[in-house]
């Protein structure tokens, strides 16, 4: 089992998959650089095919035994990532299997269009088959995610029957979607593809349906690659222990189902305008991975390499906070302590590591205040790792004596910093301040141990109360917190602070 999701965003876009294969199979990352001059036949994992002259660079994860690949990236900033899906015609005995197909259009393809066409050419000619099961056989058709920067194709095949269409977002897993909307078919006439090639049994039995809707949601709200690693990591509702009950309805699908399958690599890649970024685990259950990020190509270094490092950094505090979240759930009850005796990971700001801040202000530092973009980028970044007021007003006397007065909205940015130090602090995930109203969202993931804390209590009873600013809003199972009469950042802090103040009266902090 498995599952692939993509969005376009701006002037780039982004690509996540899991791989879930047996258990004890091995899957290697492996960099191919690009080739010219090529000639002779190569060797697929079942078949061999003439060898085009020229390959483009590919990073590919893929099963150790295989030839080809279960998802990848090119060079040229193409991202394909293919499914088993459980049809009704009898499965080739021999043929390219659906990796081959991936490798091949990864190798061959410039743009996300050429990949899909590169495919189309070699499913007519050579077909699709072969046994892909590693320690018992196991054959499928496939279907396909494939990306660019500018367009997203889902691709979906029975035999050498096939469809696809054009999405600004979406996800595959292991079951037909297409129906009678896609935007072209084999022999050229539109049909229910979805309802004609489907195999309700195994379709069904792979718990699909419940995957397909989790990465869905996911997609709804992602904007960066850390909401791709989040959605990677996703468990069924309700699932305690992941670890002790393995489920073919979880995105990170952990060994102990019915089907026995087992999250054994994932990849995230994040394309931007101008470089291409890669976060791989390097080991299986991405819930208990560090996503390493790979910059693809030499030319990739310096502000690119830092911008990489810092993201991976996010993973990594991301990662630790939820193997705390896990401690502290399991750990035995400690409610007749006082809040100062107990560990860091009890406090409100181990349940999350960052918070995400959305504006119509103007909070930046302007190219008129500092011309050079170096020292604007190395600004940023040390603003960005202050946590206490006193280096904050360190970092304000120091901008002030080098480059004057400080400027409106870079006074701005640095409330936009204290907000951001509140909201960690309280819990609150992501805060949007726009049309005189601040929307602080609670953490997404409803299991967290947060809901459990005294914190979060406290701060629903100040919200709950009838005379309070601060409204309880529920929509849709996702939680916050609306303020109204919001005219800047400043006035966002301020509030910020209020409602901690409360907080603390409460006997929490």
């Amino acid at each position: 089992m498995c599952d692939t999701l993509g969005l376009l965003a701006g002037t780039g876009a982004l690509f996540a998959k899991n791989s879930d294969r047996s258990p004890n199979e091995p899957q290697v990352t492996e960099f191919y650089p690009a080739r010219t001059g090529l000639s002779g036949r190569l060797r697929a994992t079942y078949i061999e095919l003439p060898q085009v002259r020229e390959t483009r660079a590919v990073l590919l994860s893929r099963p150790v035994w295989m030839w080809g690949a279960e998802m990848g990236v090119n060079e040229c900033g193409v991202c394909i990532g293919n499914e088993a899906v459980f049809t009704r015609g009898g499965y080739g005995r021999t043929g390219l299997t659906g990796m081959d197909l991936l490798r091949l259009a990864l190798e061959r393809a410039g743009t996300a269009a050429d990949a899909l066409a590169v495919i189309l050419a070699l499913l007519e000619q050579y077909g699709q088959g072969g046994d892909c099961g590693f320690d018992h056989p196991f054959s499928y058709d496939n279907a396909f995610l494939i990306l660019d920067r500018t367009a997203l194709y889902v691709l979906e095949t029975a035999g050498r029957r096939w469809t696809y269409k054009r999405y600004a977002r979406a996800s595959i897993s292991n079951r037909l979607t297409i129906g009678t909307d896609g935007d072209a078919y084999a022999g050229g006439k539109p049909y229910d593809f979805r309802r004609t090639h489907t195999d309700p049994l195994y379709t069904t039995f792979s718990g699909s349906a419940a995957r397909l809707c989790s990465t869905r949601c996911s997609l709804e709200t992602a904007a960066a690659p850390l909401d791709l690693v989040r959605a990677l990591r996703a468990h069924e509702d309700g699932t305690a222990n992941p670890a002790a009950a393995g489920s073919v309805k979880s995105v990170c699908m952990h060994y102990g189902g019915p089907v026995g399958d087992h999250t054994t690599a994932s990849m995230v890649v994040s394309l931007e305008r101008d470089r291409i970024t890669a976060f791989l685990t390097g080991g299986s259950t991405p819930c208990l991975s560090l996503f390493k990020p790979v910059l693809f190509g030499g030319e990739q270094s310096g502000f690119i390499a830092d911008i990489g490092f810092e993201t991976y950094q996010k993973i990594l505090a991301e990662a630790i906070a939820e193997l705390r979240e896990e401690e502290q759930a399991t750990a035995a009850p400690q409610e007749d302590k006082p809040q100062e005796a107990l560990s860091p990971q009890a406090r409100p700001a181990a349940f999350i590591t960052d918070c995400q801040i959305e504006t119509d202000r103007e909070a930046f530092i302007p190219d008129e205040y500092v011309g050079s973009s170096t020292e604007k980028i190395r600004l940023y970044r040390e603003l960005d790792n202050i946590a206490d007021e006193e280096r904050l007003s360190v970092f304000e006397a120091n901008l002030r004596d080098r480059f004057g007065e400080v400027p409106e909205p870079t006074r701005e940015l640095f409330d936009v910093v204290r907000m951001r130090w509140a909201c960690i602090r309280l819990g609150f995930e992501k805060a949007i301040v726009k049309n005189g109203i601040m929307i602080l969202k609670f953490i997404e993931n409803q299991h967290s141990a947060y809901y459990k804390s005294t914190v979060f209590g406290n701060i629903l009873k100040i919200a709950t109360r009838p005379d309070s600013k601060f409204i309880f809003k529920q929509n849709n199972n996702k939680l916050s917190i609306v303020v109204r009469n919001i005219k800047n950042i400043s006035e966002a802090t301020a509030n910020l602070c209020e409602l901690a103040a409360k907080v603390r009266g409460e006997g929490v902090v």
